[in-house]
C-alpha cells in the first residue's frame, strides 16, 4: 500500500525529520557504519548568512559512537568516542568554495579544541566528518554512496595501521550521497534503502510529498520510524506552508543563476569579442609598423640615389660638361644639375 509522505528535499522537512533524535542516530549510524548511540545537534554560531546561499540547508551534530575493538590479549571492549558530523543539503549545484569556507568555519572553531594528556601534542580536536547530500549529480563519481576516506602510508606506499591525534585533529572524512543516483529497485545498502524517502522519481506533481510503499518495509522498524516522522511533516499546516515558499525562493534561485549564467556567457562574449578586436588591432599596428619600416628603407634607398645622382653631376661637370649637356644626359632639369653642384 502506497503512503505519502513528505519530501525530505525541502529543507524545512529535512529539519523536521533529523530533528528526531532516533531518526537522526538512525541516519547517522547507517552514513558512518557505525553503532550511533547519542546525538547532539550542535548550533553553529560561525555560520556565514550568505543572502544567495539558501539552496544549502547545514546541521552539525556531535555524535557519540560505540565501537568493539579488539584489545591485544584477544578480548574485546566497548569503546565510545565523539565526533563532529558536519552536514549539508544541496538542491541546486554549487560552487566548491562555499563547502570550503563552511569546514574551514569548524577548523576554527575553538569549542572544537581539548587538552590532550600528552606530552607532544597538547591539544587534539574532535574528528570530524563530512557529510554532502546532494540534489544534483557529479561529474565523476557515478555511485550513489561515496565514502572518502583518509590512510596512513609511509614513503613506499605501505599502509600504516595507525591513528595520531595530530593527524586526525588536521584532516577528515567525507561521504556524499547523490539524490538522482537513488535506485529504485537492487538497492545495494542501508543508505540507499533509508533515503528511498528522499527517491524523487516517485515525488507527487507539485513535488511536495513522496509516495512510498510501506509494505516493501514491512517489519524494518527504523524505516518505520522515518516513515512515521515524514507522515506527520505531511500533515503539519505549517510545514506545507513553508514547502510553498521554498518552491517560490527556489524558482527566484534558478531565475537567478540563469541570469548570472546569461550575464556570464555575454560577458564571455564580449570578452571573446574584444580579444578579437585587439587581435585585429595588433595585426594592423603590425602593418602598420611593416608599412613604416618600408618607408623608412625606401626613404633610404632615394636619399642613396640622390647620393649617386649627385656624385655623377660632380663627375660630368669635372669633364667641362656643360648644364645643358648633364642635363640631358642624365635626364635631370638644368635647375636640379645647378643645385647639386652647389651642394
Amino acid at each position: 500500500m502506497s503512503t505519502l509522505i513528505a519530501n525530505p528535499i525541502y529543507d524545512s522537512v529535512f529539519k523536521y525529520m533529523i530533528a528526531n533524535n532516533k531518526v537522526a542516530k538512525i541516519l547517522l549510524s547507517a552514513l558512518l557504519k557505525k553503532n550511533v548511540v547519542k546525538v547532539v545537534q550542535i548550533n553553529n554560531e560561525y555560520a556565514v548568512p550568505y543572502s544567495d546561499d539558501l539552496s544549502i540547508c547545514r546541521i552539525d551534530f556531535g555524535a557519540t559512537v560505540s565501537e568493539e575493538i579488539v584489545l591485544p590479549n584477544g578480548k574485546t571492549e566497548v569503546k565510545e568516542s565523539l565526533v563532529t558530523v558536519e552536514l549539508q543539503k544541496v538542491y541546486l549545484a554549487s560552487e566548491v568554495l562555499r563547502f570550503r569556507q563552511y569546514t574551514g568555519i569548524h577548523y576554527c572553531n575553538p569549542e572544537m579544541v581539548h587538552k590532550a594528556n600528552n606530552e607532544i601534542v597538547k591539544e587534539v580536536a574532535d574528528p570530524m566528518i563530512s557529510v554532502y547530500i546532494l540534489g544534483h549529480k557529479l561529474d565523476v563519481i557515478d555511485e550513489c554512496v561515496c565514502y572518502i576516506s583518509r590512510e596512513y602510508r609511509d614513503y613506499n606506499g605501505n599502509k600504516m595501521d595507525i591513528k595520531d591525534p595530530f593527524a586526525e585533529s588536521l584532516s577528515h572524512d567525507s561521504i556524499i550521497v547523490q539524490v538522482p543516483l537513488l535506485p529504485n529497485d537492487n538497492v545495494k545498502n542501508r543508505v540507499e534503502e533509508l533515503f528511498q524517502v528522499l527517491n524523487q522519481t516517485n515525488k507527487s506533481a507539485d513535488g511536495h510529498f513522496i509516495s512510498i510503499d510501506e509494505s516493501k518495509y514491512s517489519g524494518d522498524e527504523e524505516f518505520s520510524e522515518i516513515i512515521r516522522i515524514l507522515k506527520g511533516a505531511a500533515c503539519d499546516s505549517e510545514i506545507r506552508l513553508t514547502m510553498m515558499l521554498e518552491d517560490e525562493i527556489l524558482r527566484d534561485l534558478k531565475d537567478l543563476h540563469l541570469t548570472v549564467r546569461m550575464q556570464k556567457e555575454q560577458l564571455a562574449k564580449k570578452e571573446g569579442q574584444l580579444a578579437e578586436q585587439k587581435e585585429q588591432l595588433a595585426k594592423k599596428e603590425g602593418q602598420l609598423a611593416e608599412q613604416k619600416e618600408q618607408l623608412a628603407e625606401q626613404k633610404e634607398q632615394l636619399a642613396e640615389q640622390k647620393e649617386q645622382l649627385a656624385k655623377s653631376v660632380k663627375l660630368l661637370a669635372s669633364l667641362n660638361l656643360s648644364t645643358a649637356d648633364i642635363a640631358r644626359q642624365l635626364e635631370i632639369t638644368e635647375d636640379d644639375v645647378l643645385r647639386m653642384l652647389n651642394d
